[in-house]
């Protein structure tokens, strides 16, 4: 850890972003650098337990070993006021603020593309060996990064539950830590689970980003373990969406599906989201089924150059023998 440690007169808090049972979350600089500062908890660095020692040391480990475009970036650790501090990326907010307090105006398709980062995200860490599982995927843990061209990247952060699946070992067990609202029936009851409880939290937060709507609005704690553990409650999918996408629906009860084996890994969720893209894009069925057959290689949310493209279409048109 030593290596990633950021001298205290470094690093100037500015603004308070955000408190948890955590701790609290600034913005600030480092070096000249915009950054933000995770202070963790108001205990001294020197009375921490080893306990709790050890589980901000791979917090942070896991973050700083899975370097990806769409995982939030850890720079080091530093103390503030003797206090632990851990020195990330600065980003510009959260999915749960942007989407459903604050309701900002977005596209579906553009909802459907923050949706693809977090799933490129988790991809990236359930492939890692040995695997990484975050267990407190939410959308609040779905921060955001506003660019230049009004684009949104989505990148997760919060790695403070999450735990390491070596190959061998195929399943763990622990205590029902996390959020109750996206978290898997397995990991709820305490029983062992793999990185499909992961595919559950982000089923939950995949219809969130489709519907702007809050998770178990009239939920009765006292009941709530059951309802969702035996009783299989899930929230309801519009029926605008279930005519318009049905692909779509058919994906986000994949995910939540009570049974973890039949749930989709996030390879498989990528390959329909892309079909789904297609399918929200594009409403005529023919350009739908040209862009799935013959333009796979290419995102949807970027220009294709000109050649490739028009030598598809006339192939898909039957014009020529282009190869």
């Amino acid at each position: 850890m030593d290596r990633l440690f950021i001298e205290e007169d470094k690093i100037t808090l500015i603004k308070e972003l955000g408190e948890g049972s955590y701790g609290k979350v600034w913005a600030g600089e480092c070096l000249r650098k915009p950054v933000a500062v995770k202070v963790v908890g108001d205990t001294k660095l020197s009375e921490l337990s080893k306990k709790k020692f050890k589980e901000l040391e791979q917090e942070m480990l896991l973050m700083t070993a899975s370097p990806h475009g769409n995982i939030i970036l850890a720079m080091g650790i530093s103390t503030h006021e003797e206090k632990l501090a851990i020195v990330m990326e600065l980003l510009d907010g959260d999915l749960d603020t942007l989407l459903i307090k604050e309701k900002t105006s977005l596209s579906l398709f553009q909802r459907l593309l923050m949706a693809r980062d977090a799933a490129l995200g988790m991809n990236w860490l359930h492939s890692r060996e040995p695997a990484i599982i975050h267990r407190d995927l939410k959308l609040e843990n779905l921060m955001y990064k506003k660019n230049a061209d009004n684009n949104y990247v989505i990148k997760i952060a919060d790695f403070g539950l999450a735990v390491v699946k070596p190959k061998k070992k195929k399943a763990l067990r622990g205590e029902a830590l996390g959020t109750p609202v996206t978290m898997a029936p397995e990991i709820m009851q305490e029983m062992p689970f793999t990185q499909k409880a992961d595919v559950y939290s982000f089923g939950l937060c995949l219809w969130q980003i489709v519907t702007r709507q809050k998770l178990f609005p009239d939920a009765k704690p006292e009941r709530f373990v059951n309802d969702i553990c035996v009783k299989n409650m899930r929230p309801k999918i519009p029926n605008d969406t279930r005519e318009s996408n049905p692909e779509l629906c058919e994906l986000i009860e994949c995910c939540w599906d009570a049974d973890p084996q039949a749930r989709p890994d996030f390879h498989d969720i990528l390959l329909k989201l892309d079909d789904v893209l297609v399918d929200t894009a594009v409403t005529d069925q023919s350009g739908r089924q040209f862009w799935k057959t013959r333009l796979q290689a290419f995102p949807i949310n970027q220009n294709i150059p000109w050649s490739p493209f028009w030598k598809s279409l006339r192939r898909y048109l039957g014009i020529d023998k282009v190869a």
